[in-house]
């Protein structure tokens, strides 16, 4: 279940359901009474919402049973029994639920549902009542000829072929939101549904996909098929959908002919947009292995980690002419790097390739430690060969193992690996590279967390836990310099949205992890002198400094605004 807590009341979603619920004072001063009512998603015709200000309660009301919603004023708000209001606080928590709402609204109508036939709990003046004529061996929602039997389909009429458009439902689908990615495939034969689908903002940006599984007269009569915003944009996979249909059509068999439905993203993937699914399969009975989706770069990797927990080899030795050799090829390597694909020599990659494998051969008999770059350059020659992935990702982990300090190689492997991204595999990977060479590959993961790195793969829920899983590992592991990073970036989101206190909030964090980043202490400066904390504010300014900005006009505001607070501090 999902709460929604008011000023004046409580939502909650069920699997069929909305209840509202009234509550303690708050709820008996505005009139209304106490009381829970059940309102069967299908009774929703219409939703109504007013953003909350600082000063200003907002408000989420519910049309229902086809009726116009009365218009709503500050001075009935409270006392409206289908008005919910709530604060500042928790106005990205209804934003979602009027999303969501929204949403079913819509799937109401596209379905042919008529919102005047669903039985409610209505409201008197004063209190809440329950609706006494109805059976009580009746099935919950919506009760037509159409409804749900556990042999019946919860789909209106199906038809052999999928549509291209979702079909007409039995019941408002059931909202299943979870962190459990699901892959969606198949969108590269339907791009025009899935660009239609990707551009569409949804409501409050958010987009809402829905499972439907395909019927017995189907060619495919075990696959799934997933409709983003009413657009058939693909099915799941192959490997999971017998499984997964099963388990929707017992679901829906349970619930009134409901569908589960989950927030969809889309991210940019090679030859095109791909979408990703995030549900919640626990109420489907299904573990969240079922969906798990590693890469098979990401296996590589893993299978690969235990070398860089091993020493690094006694490397004391010397062979020159290996060590000319191995000028030349890097030479030479990085002039083929620079050339055009259609202009470089042919078979100079094999050619080498052949070439440093002999250096490293040379250079581990005799132990020289330059194999490092031996094997740093090989990776670099095979990188750019066809189905030679593991053996790049071979060539990286071995150079590392030799130097583990080699920034070069610690940064072309992580953006290697990155046209892939699986968030515990960046993390694995991340918690091996030495604290000296982080603030690079922490600047290129933040970057990859918001999809601007150069291929922009991660989705955005994968990116959200990207940075919450690397700000608890670096707490763990006392890394100031990334918590430092991932602070300062925090802050400088929530200042953008608007959130001062949570900008502010990060940004001190920031500081106490040791943050010379002179953009944030100038933001944060200016709010402390504001509220006369000179004391933390020279603080932060002088930390700052410690690193010069490299505008000079940003240094010399900070340098005034420093002497500044000195004088006021005497």
């Amino acid at each position: 279940m999902a709460e929604y807590e008011g000023y004046n009341g409580r939502i909650v979603l069920d699997d069929q359901a909305l209840l509202l619920i009234r509550r303690g004072v708050k709820a008996r001063v505005s009139g209304l009474g106490e009381g829970t009512r059940r309102i069967p998603f299908q009774a929703l015709s219409d939703i109504r919402f007013k953003d909350a200000g600082r000063l200003v309660n907002g408000y989420l009301q519910l049309g229902l049973a086809g009726v116009e919603p009365k218009k709503i004023t500050s001075a009935n708000a409270a006392a409206d029994p289908d008005t919910v209001l709530f604060v500042w606080k928790r106005r990205e928590e209804f934003h979602q639920l009027y999303a969501w709402l929204q949403h079913v609204v819509e799937v109401n109508q596209s379905s042919g549902i008529d919102p005047s036939t669903v039985p409610y709990d209505a409201a008197t003046a004063g209190r809440a009542i329950e609706i006494t004529d109805r059976p009580t061996n009746a099935p919950r929602g919506r009760v037509t000829s159409r409804h749900v039997t556990p042999s019946s389909w919860p789909v209106v009429n199906p038809v052999e072929t999928t549509p291209e458009r979702l079909p007409h439902l039995v019941a408002a689908p059931a909202w299943l939101p979870g962190d459990i990615e699901v892959e969606v495939g198949g969108e590269a034969h339907r791009r025009e549904s899935v660009s239609a689908a990707a551009t569409d903002p949804g409501t409050n940006g958010v987009r809402a996909a829905v499972l439907v599984p395909e019927p017995p007269a189907s060619k495919y009569p075990d696959a799934v098929a997933v409709y983003v915003q009413t657009y058939l944009v693909g099915y799941l996979a192959k490997e999971i959908s017998n499984q997964v249909h099963r388990a929707v059509l017992n679901f829906a068999a349970s619930r009134g002919g409901q569908l589960p439905s989950c927030p969809a993203e889309f991210y940019e993937n090679f030859g095109g947009k791909q979408a990703l699914l995030l549900l919640d399969p626990h109420p489907l009975g299904l573990p969240p292995a079922l969906f798990s989706h590693e890469p098979e770069l990401a296996k590589t990797v893993e299978r690969l980690l235990s070398q860089l927990d091993q020493p690094s080899p006694p490397l004391q030795g010397r062979h020159d002419a290996a060590r000319q050799t191995l000028v030349v090829a890097m030479v030479e390597c990085s002039a083929a790097t620079d050339t055009r694909s259609d202009e470089r020599p042919a078979g100079i990659w094999p050619r080498l390739e052949y070439t440093v494998k002999k250096i490293i051969r040379q250079m581990e008999r005799t132990s020289d430690p330059q194999v490092a770059d031996a094997w740093l350059t090989l990776a670099r020659c095979t990188r750019f060969q066809k189905g030679r992935r593991d053996d790049t990702l071979t060539a990286y982990i071995n150079c590392l193992q030799s130097d583990s300090g080699n920034t070069d190689a610690w940064s072309e492997l992580f953006e290697y690996v990155c046209s892939a991204p699986h968030v515990p595999m960046l993390v694995n990977l991340y918690q091996r590279v030495p604290l000296q060479v982080r603030p690079t590959i922490a600047e290129h993961l933040l970057a990859v967390s918001y999809g601007i790195d150069r291929h922009g793969n991660l989705s955005t829920h994968g990116g959200t836990r990207l940075r919450a899983t690397l700000k608890n590992l670096a707490i763990t592991q006392q890394d100031h310099g990334t918590i430092a990073l991932l602070s300062a970036d925090a802050g400088r989101r929530a200042e953008k949205a608007g959130d001062q206190d949570a900008a502010i909030a990060a940004y001190r964090e920031a500081i106490i992890a040791g943050s010379t980043d002179s953009k944030m202490a100038d933001r944060l400066s200016i709010w402390l002198v504001k509220q006369g904390l000179y004391a933390e504010a020279a603080a932060a300014l002088t930390q700052a400094l410690q690193q010069p900005p490299e505008m000079a006009s940003t240094r010399e505001r900070l340098e005034k605004r420093l002497q500044r607070c000195q004088r006021a501090l005497g």
